[in-house]
C-alpha cells in the first residue's frame, strides 16, 4: 500500500477560502460565512499548523497563548473602541462588546 506524503507548515496562515473548505468538509457545523472574522481569528493566533496533500490544504489547527473562558469580563477600565461602553467580555477568545456587538475578531 502506497502511503500519502503529508506536508506540514508552521506559522503560515493558509488561504481563507481553503480554511473554509476544510471546515465545511469536516462534518462539524462551523460558522464559515464570515471570511473576515476567520481571517482575524488566524491573525490573532499564536501558533498555526497546516497539513497539505500536495498543494491542497487538508487540515489546519490554531492555538492561542492563553485560554480565556467564554463570558470572562474584560479588565476594569477597558472600553469598547466602537461605542465606548465598558461591557466587554470574551467570547471564543475574542473581546466582544455586550452593548453594540463589536468583536476584536471581526
Amino acid at each position: 500500500m502506497l502511503m500519502k506524503s503529508i506536508d506540514y507548515k508552521v506559522g503560515e496562515i493558509p488561504d481563507i477560502q481553503a480554511i473554509v473548505e476544510v471546515y465545511n468538509n469536516s462534518g462539524l457545523i462551523w460558522p464559515t460565512d464570515d471570511f473576515e472574522r476567520i481571517a482575524k481569528m488566524y491573525e490573532n493566533s499564536n501558533l498555526i499548523v497546516s497539513a497539505y496533500d500536495k498543494d491542497k490544504l487538508i487540515g489546519v489547527a490554531r492555538a492561542l497563548k492563553k485560554y480565556i473562558p467564554d463570558g470572562t469580563k474584560a479588565k476594569k477600565g477597558v472600553k469598547c473602541p466602537k461605542c465606548e461602553a465598558d461591557e466587554l467580555f470574551y467570547q471564543e477568545g475574542c473581546l466582544t462588546c455586550h452593548s453594540c456587538g463589536y468583536s476584536q475578531c471581526g
